[in-house]
């Protein structure tokens, strides 16, 4: 009979707590169709009386690996789109009318942008360059008069005059964001990179030049009706926490003030994995949140704020992408191949009980959301930096629309990925929040029964995050599948809120295990993989 273990067990208790005041809403995805209508990924966007304008982006789905094969530019998206999503219709008209510079970063892929009123301000970008004749970064900041070139595309007139695009090295970058703070744009994170794409390094092949910026790079932009001109503030830097790209960056509020969070994101300084932690960003501070972990939804993809005035709770919502962690039934699973997913879930934040990660019942039908975007609909009310305001939003309120992105056909296609893997998609998701009284939409919110293995599977080192809010003392056990304790753990003076076991099983079998947490009568099972 294996001999049962008594473990001494040190509890780190985390910042934010897991009695969490769920949101008394859910979330519907009603998918539409307009015939005909390209797909778009990793694209820039405006809006204007009803229409989207969509600038740049890619029209195929997951780079390829190879350098001769990665970024093709044959599948750059050469036209601007504007789609009227209600009246189900879409014109494109093509940028071969412009100046060569203004083609090529106007076809380029992750570009940065942010609508202020009727103009919409794109900075750098990658893509091949016939100027250069070379894959570059894009040294420009170009204005896009949104109601001019609307007007000009349905007349099919000359474009030309709703565009001014100047020289800027410092807005040479792509993969970050860009989001205001009151007057000023924040150009956050994102890298430059010079040549083709190579996952093997720099170093491999015809090779590559890459150099995060690692900061926020405040610009002040003035006279955007006229001939537009630009200024740099002092940087935000951190190349430790702001070296990221790929990432979500979502406006907040908080006791008033507007601020920024950029959420996970990629690489790592020593290892190609996510980012597991939020960074706020303020005025003029960055302020990284290493004590909270951010499982879920690691890459760029369509995202929603939604403030709750009456309770103070902050919420961000993110529809699939890809991410190092999902859910398999109540499994958190750990894929260091980073998948696609289909997760949605939401970050929320409240002075009283910190950050807290849900994952909603709602799924993406299907592979997801990458690179996609998410268009607020018109008449949504929201506070000046576009957090939507939920004490004013109808029973049941549209929200908006997710368009494009990445389609894949299975989680993992990287290393095989010849192009027919995944697509550019042209579908488009209504977004609907229905308020209700009743039970919240989620499966695995973060509650007094919550009980998660991280990671899952392993070799025998992992992480027990559980929530004692409902517990005095607790008893976790770890049983095989005959049932047999091998594993029993007592605790002591556990403290309300998030708590954190490390534990380390040294020599354990290969197989399933059951984790058991019991308090006064109250048991949870989890299961455990050991992958020696």
């Amino acid at each position: 009979m294996q001999q049962i273990i008594y473990i001494a067990i040190l509890i780190f208790i985390g910042t934010s707590t897991l009695n969490s005041q769920r949101a008394d809403w859910t979330i519907q995805l009603e998918p539409i169709t307009i015939d005909g209508l390209p797909g778009a990924q990793s694209y820039a966007f405006g809006t204007v009386d009803g229409y989207w304008i969509i600038v740049g982006g890619r029209v195929d789905g997951l780079h390829q690996r190879q350098p001769f094969a990665s970024f093709d530019p044959v599948d750059n998206n050469r036209d601007i789109i504007l789609i009227h999503p209600k009246k189900a219709q879409f014109w494109t008209t093509s940028l071969e009318v412009l100046p060569q510079s203004l083609q090529e970063q106007l076809q380029s892929t992750n570009m940065q942008f942010h609508q202020n009123g009727n103009f919409l301000f794109v900075t750098g970008g990658y893509g091949y360059s016939e100027t250069e004749d070379e894959h570059i970064t894009y040294p420009y900041i170009s204005r896009i008069n949104l109601p001019l070139l609307k007007e000009s595309i349905l007349a099919k007139s000359d474009i030309s005059s709703a565009f001014i695009q100047k020289d800027c090295n410092s807005c040479a970058v792509a993969g970050g964001r860009m989001e205001m703070i009151n007057d000023a744009f924040y150009l956050v994170g994102g890298h430059y990179f010079y040549g083709r794409y190579n996952p093997h390094g720099p170093d491999h092949g015809p090779g590559f030049t890459q150099v995060y910026t690692g900061e926020a790079r405040i610009i002040e932009i003035q006279n955007f009706e006229d001939d537009f001109n630009y200024s740099f503030n002092q940087a935000i830097h951190d190349e430790l926490h702001l070296r990221k790209r790929d990432y979500n960056l979502v406006p907040q509020i908080r006791n008033g003030e507007e601020l920024l969070v950029a959420f996970s994101g990629v690489f790592q300084q020593h290892v190609d994995l996510p980012y597991l932690y939020p960074v706020e960003i303020y005025q003029d501070r960055a302020i990284p949140i290493e004590s909270f972990a951010q499982y879920l939804n690691h890459y760029h993809c369509a995202n929603v704020p939604i403030y709750d005035r009456k309770n103070d709770l902050m919420n961000n919502l993110f529809f699939g992408g890809i991410a190092q962690f999902y859910f398999e039934e109540d499994i958190l699973i750990q894929d260091n191949y980073v998948p696609f997913v289909k997760t949605v879930a939401n970050v929320s934040y409240s002075e009283s009980e910190g950050w807290i990660e849900s994952k909603l019942a709602l799924e993406m039908p299907d592979y997801f959301g990458a690179g996609s975007e998410f268009i607020l609909a018109d008449n949504v009310p929201v506070y000046g930096n576009g957090v939507i305001k939920l004490m004013e939003l109808d029973q049941k309120h549209e929200l908006g629309y997710i368009y494009g992105g990445i389609k894949s056909s299975r989680p993992n296609i990287f290393w095989i990925n010849n192009g027919s893997q995944s697509e550019a998609t042209p579908v488009i998701f209504k977004v609907v929040l229905t308020q209700s009284n009743s039970v919240p939409q989620s499966d695995m919110a973060l509650d007094d029964s919550y009980l998660i293995v991280v990671p899952n599977p392993n070799k025998g080192s992992f992480k027990l995050i559980y929530n004692s809010d409902a517990f005095k003392e607790v008893t976790i056990s770890i049983k095989d599948m005959r049932g047999t304790n091998v594993v029993k753990m007592n605790t002591q003076n556990v403290l309300k809120g998030k708590n954190f076991i490390n534990i380390d099983l040294p020599g354990f079998n290969k197989g399933v295990y059951l984790i058991q947490l019991e308090s006064e009568g109250k048991q949870i099972l989890r299961k455990v993989i050991v992958d020696n």
